[in-house]
Order: C-alpha cells, then sequence, then structure tokens
C-alpha cells in the first residue's frame, strides 16, 4: 500500500500481488462508465481515460507535493500489475502499467 500524501486529496493505492491487481481510490479514473454508474453528465468526464489530456491535467494539478508524487507515482509504476480497479469508472484489464504510466508521466523518469 502507498499513502500518496502528496496528493490533494491524500489518495491509497494497493497492489494485490497474487492476481497482478491495483486498487485505488481517486488517483486514476477510467472513463465513461459502463460497469459502475450512469455516464456523467459533463461531456468533457465522459471522456477521462488515463491517456487523456484532461486526466494528466487534473493529475497534474492535484499533485501538491511533487516530489511526493513523482516518489510514490514512480512506486505503484514498479509494481507488476496488468489490471487496475478504480473507483470511478471501468476495471481496466490489460495493460494497466502502461495505463498508470500514461496518467502519471508528468512524475515519472
Amino acid at each position: 500500500m502507498i499513502f500518496f500524501s502528496g496528493f490533494k486529496n491524500k489518495d491509497v493505492a494497493f497492489f494485490h500481488m497474487e492476481s497482478k491487481t491495483l486498487i485505488q481510490a481517486d488517483l486514476l479514473f477510467n472513463l465513461p462508465a459502463n460497469e459502475q454508474y450512469s455516464k456523467s453528465t459533463f461531456p468533457a468526464f465522459g471522456r477521462m481515460g488515463p491517456s487523456s489530456w484532461l486526466h494528466q491535467k487534473a493529475v497534474t494539478s492535484l499533485g501538491v507535493d511533487k516530489e511526493a508524487m513523482k516518489r510514490d507515482a514512480t512506486t505503484v509504476a514498479g509494481w507488476d500489475f496488468t489490471r487496475i480497479i478504480p473507483c470511478h469508472g471501468d476495471v481496466i484489464e490489460n495493460d494497466g502499467n502502461k495505463a498508470w504510466r500514461d496518467a502519471y508521466k508528468a512524475f515519472i523518469d
């Protein structure tokens, strides 16, 4: 588990090694959501996937301590996961580590 002290809402990420799954709350969105809840009434949020410019902008602006974000995002990127379970949006079943790296490329070397 990693506590993201540099993230505005002090979020956490959990790694389940056996299933190669990253579980996190507001660190990564994968919208539009077809599995969890109805689509957003705000069109821009409906396209907020890990590689979207909007997601990258949100991640950068919510990172209030850039050094802590760099440390924590890089640590998560080093975990061997393929699947991501987000609180917002559909589960990413494959290439989860790539999705994480896309979303956090501003903080990962």
